[in-house]
């Protein structure tokens, strides 16, 4: 004789899993809103400091790059006023007088090319039993066959100027006036920046005796 087993009721079982999965639900949705709101904060936070640092890097690399440019350009017309004095005194003190035949003449034409600037002359001279052809440093118009009066070095032939401006040139310390200016303006430059940085950082720093969560250490 067989007993008949009555079935379990369904009910209860339905409302656990409903509920289970209702909860997981609300935490899942909690957990997102949390997580998303916190990623979105973070992304924040890392792009202003990445723009911030990268503007600073830039402004470094502007400096950098304009006061070595400016140190070279120091350099270069410092080069050569020296030169420039050198070659007045190895005229002056070594000079050798030599006549200068004019073989050929040009016009310059300056600004917007309808005014006659000066002329290039070309002429040749000889000097230790060799002749040397070189530009007549004047600017003058000189007709071809004639003579110029120079001076030149013998051991530096191109080194060639004329009687006149042998005995007017001298060498002088004006020629490291801009240079020197130049200078000094980046010296100034530097000092301004140095002040300003070190104005900052003394601004920007933590107070004395107080960590950055507020404690007092003192």
């Amino acid at each position: 004789m067989e007993t008949a087993v009555p079935p379990s009721a369904p009910g209860p079982d339905v409302d656990a899993r409903s509920a289970t999965s209702g909860g997981a639900a609300t935490s899942g949705g909690s957990v997102g809103a949390a997580t998303s709101g916190g990623s979105v904060g973070a992304v924040s936070t890392l792009r202003g400091a990445a723009v911030d640092v990268n503007a600073r890097l830039v402004a470094r690399v502007a400096v950098t790059t304009c006061a070595a440019a400016l140190l070279a350009t120091v350099a270069v017309l410092t080069v050569a006023g020296l030169h420039r004095n050198a070659q007045i005194t190895a005229l002056r003190s070594h000079g050798v007088a030599v006549e200068v035949h004019a073989t050929s003449c040009i016009g310059l034409m300056g600004g917007s090319g309808s005014n006659l600037a000066g002329y290039r002359c070309e002429g040749s001279f000889v000097l230790n039993g060799r002749r040397y052809t070189d530009t007549i440093p004047d600017g003058v118009l000189h007709r071809p066959g004639s003579t110029v009066r120079a001076v030149t070095v013998r051991s530096d032939p191109a080194l060639l100027a004329t009687v006149g401006q042998v005995a007017t040139d001298r060498p002088s310390l004006r020629v490291f006036l801009l240079p020197g200016a130049l200078l000094g303006a980046l010296v100034l430059v530097g000092i301004a920046l140095l002040a300003v940085r070190r104005r900052s950082g003394t601004v920007g720093g933590p107070m004395p005796g107080v960590t950055a969560g507020g404690a007092d250490l003192g």
